[in-house]
């Protein structure tokens, strides 16, 4: 399908200097005719070159039209920053196609007629509307359907672009999946099963002030002792009083709803190999030591698992599209006309 001279993406690689050249001649006396026309008939200049990606211009028109009527970014709006207005996302998002069209185009990854009508009849399809429908509700946005066709072909020569380029370089494992689930999640308890040590100083019911006092004391020794870089295992040896702290077997695996709330609130903020503060709780004081904390999965995760696979590729895809736009921001000869 061919572009107009505005929107051409053949690449010079494949089609070579003197035709890009050419294309860049043609736009130009266009453009002076235009302006020409205008000083004749006393109207003011109605379009301008806004940018020149490898001296292929963008006109203001493009981009105007973009943010009215276009979706605000089709590929990316890198390196626009939130602040910025919706004119410059629309800009870097105009760049930025063109730099894939011309990468896809040199890399020969073409876009066939047959290709752009299987795609509309698979829309007209899914929405259980026909041809004449779908021209009728583009005239109601001011737009006809050979500039809906030109769009499609863009957008399908951007997809097959991220499936040949980018999507080799999206590796997502279960493991990233869990990760992104419990980071989403915010460590839900349900999907976290928590391997805890303690060490425990008792604390008889009606012991005298003193001997609280004292077991009070040795805890924030053992605290100390602890912070200074003493091991928990080898700590928990010493001065815990539960029988089965001696051979250091003493760690236990549990889920947050498992725990009383008094200990869920002093463990479940530790990251694995820390230890909280000593907690004075029921018949005794403890110092609670996370040893490890895994995935146990759960239900809710096993029915969101693919959604949740999905949005974590569709974010590393951003993640390498802007990697790719920077690389090629770098190489390539961009000029944005400030106006």
């Amino acid at each position: 399908m061919g572009r107009s001279c505005t929107s051409f993406h053949q690449s010079e690689y494949a089609q070579g200097f003197l035709v890009e050249k050419s294309w860049v001649k043609i736009c130009s006396l266009l453009f002076l005719w235009v302006f020409l026309g205008s000083v004749a008939k006393g109207r003011s200049l109605v379009d301008r070159v806004v940018a020149e990606v490898n001296s292929r211009p963008i006109l203001y028109s493009e981009i105007n039209e973009k943010v009215k009527k276009g979706p605000l970014v089709k590929v990316s709006d890198f390196p626009a920053q939130k602040e910025d207005p919706p004119f410059e996302h629309a800009l870097q998002d105009a760049i930025n196609l063109e730099l894939v069209l011309s990468h896809a185009e040199f890399l020969e990854i073409s876009v066939s007629d047959a290709d752009i009508k299987s795609q509309v009849d698979r829309i007209l399809q899914q929405n259980n509307i026909g041809l004449p429908q779908l021209k009728q509700f583009l005239a109601q946005q001011g737009k006809s359907y050979e500039e809906y066709e030109q769009d499609m072909y863009d957008q399908i020569l951007f997809m097959r672009f991220r499936g040949r380029v980018l999507m080799p370089l999206v590796k997502i494992t279960d493991k990233d999946v869990e990760s992104y689930y419990l980071k989403k999640m915010g460590a839900s308890s349900e999907a976290l099963s928590l391997s805890i040590r303690k060490i425990f100083f008792s604390i008889p019911k009606g012991a005298q002030p003193s001997f609280v006092a004292q077991k009070e004391k040795l805890a924030d020794e053992v605290y100390a002792k602890l912070k200074n870089g003493m091991d928990f295992v080898e700590a928990e040896k010493i001065y815990s009083e539960l029988g089965d702290a001696r051979d250091g077997k003493a760690a236990m695996n549990f889920k947050l709803t498992d725990l009383d709330k008094n200990i869920a609130k002093v463990v479940k903020p530790l990251d694995e190999k820390e230890f909280a503060k000593p907690l004075k709780w029921n018949n005794g004081i403890y110092i609670f030591y996370l040893e490890s904390k895994k995935f146990a999965g759960s239900s809710h995760f096993l029915a969101k698992k693919q959604e949740l696979e999905f949005e974590l590729r569709q974010k590393e895809l951003a993640e390498q599209m802007q990697r790719w736009l920077k690389e090629q921001r770098q190489k390539s000869k961009i000029r944005i006309i400030k106006g």
